[in-house]
Order: C-alpha cells, then structure tokens, then sequence
C-alpha cells in the first residue's frame, strides 16, 4: 500500500466515521429538543 493509499483510507474512515456521527446526532435531536421543552416548561 503506498503512502498515498493508505492517506486514501484513513480519510475513507475519517468520512464514515464523521457521517455515523452526524446521523447519530440527528437521531438525537428530537429526544433533545422535547426534553428541553419540558425543562423550560417546568422551569416557569
């Protein structure tokens, strides 16, 4: 594997790891937001 190759392959990992944890936030978010809610709700 040349040098080239293997800067290939650690920014193929780098993009999947970034997109995984990306997708993982976006599933996140609504959990977040509606429990956000509530606590200013019960913040008043």
């Amino acid at each position: 594997m040349s040098l080239a190759e293997e800067d290939q392959q650690l920014i193929d990992e780098e993009e999947q790891l970034y997109y995984e944890t990306i997708e993982s936030l976006a599933e996140q978010l609504p959990d977040v937001r509606s429990k956000k809610i509530f606590s200013n709700l019960a913040a008043r």
